[in-house]
C-alpha cells in the first residue's frame, strides 16, 4: 500500500539530519497556499497555519544569490526552469537527497544522477 504524500514527506524529514532549501521555498510555498486560500479551498487560517508548517520544515536555507549563477549556467545547458535549477544545485552542492513531485525536476535529478525521493506519483 502507497503511503500519501504527506507521510512520505514526513518520514523523509523525520530522517534527514538537516533539511535545507534555497530561501526561493518561502515565496514558492507562499505562492502556492495563497492560491488556494484565493480559490476558497482553504480559509486564511488553514493557509497560514499550512505555511508556517511547511516553512518549519526548513533548519537552513541558503540563499539564491549563491546559487545563481551556477543556476543561470545549469539553466541554460539543461534547457530547463530556472526555478528548478535552484533546488538541483544546491541538491548537488550538499550532496544532499532531493524530494519533489515536480515530474520534471526528477527526471533531470535523475539524469544527474542526484539522490533523490520520487513524490510524483505519490498521492496527497
Amino acid at each position: 500500500m502507497d503511503m500519501a504524500y504527506g507521510e512520505v514527506l514526513y518520514e523523509g524529514v523525520r530522517n534527514a539530519g538537516e533539511v535545507i532549501a534555497p530561501d526561493l521555498y518561502d515565496a514558492e510555498v507562499t505562492s502556492a497556499l495563497w492560491k488556494y486560500v484565493r480559490a476558497g479551498a482553504l480559509s486564511f487560517e488553514d493557509g497560514r497555519e499550512r505555511l508556517e508548517n511547511a516553512l518549519a520544515l526548513i533548519d537552513r536555507f541558503v540563499p539564491m544569490r549563491e546559487l545563481t549563477m551556477e543556476a543561470f549556467h545549469e539553466a541554460d545547458k539543461q534547457g530547463h526552469s530556472i526555478y528548478d535549477l535552484y533546488y538541483l544545485v544546491l541538491t548537488r552542492r550538499e550532496n544532499a537527497l532531493l524530494m519533489s513531485r515536480d515530474r520534471k525536476l526528477i527526471d533531470l535529478a535523475n539524469k544527474e544522477r542526484l539522490r533523490l525521493v520520487e513524490c510524483a506519483t505519490v498521492p496527497f
